[in-house]
């Protein structure tokens, strides 16, 4: 009688013992849920952010578009006013197109600049998110 009773006794506290194991990981994955909902929510603003800091360079390439487009008549309208003078619309073609240059160079750095900070961004993201996979696959066959 007292072996069962032994042997009863220690299948509760195993059991005691089990209970409290399923329950302290439940929290923990409990815990690391949260925390991957808050990084996405925190990803899905980064992504935001980046989306209009693109829109508004986008923007800016259609204004100097339009600026670029504008200052062509102009230099148009000039060439044809100063052909008396000798000035040479070759000349102003040629300082427009040095312009367009340094101004698509311009931008192209800054599209080249915030297209790698992008880049590191979604790879530190990336890494987190994979660490917090391999940490929930752990801790789901650990259950």
């Amino acid at each position: 009688q007292s072996e069962k009773e032994r042997e009863k006794a220690m299948m509760q506290r195993t059991s005691e013992r089990s209970s409290a194991r399923v329950k302290d990981l439940s929290e923990e994955l409990e815990r690391c849920r949260l925390e991957h909902s808050q990084k996405q929510a925190s990803l899905r603003a980064e992504i935001n952010k980046l989306k209009a800091e693109i829109s508004k360079l986008q923007q800016t390439c259609e204004e100097s578009k339009s600026i670029i487009v504008d200052q062509e008549w102009q230099i148009e309208k000039l060439c044809k006013e100063n052909r008396n003078l000798g000035t040479s619309k070759r000349y102003f073609e040629h300082q427009l197109n040095m312009a367009q240059q340094r101004q698509h160079q311009q931008k192209t750095d800054s599209f080249q600049v915030l297209y790698q900070n992008s880049l590191q961004q979604q790879r530190s993201f990336s890494g987190e998110i994979r660490e917090l996979r391999l940490g929930n696959q752990a801790k789901q066959q650990t259950i």
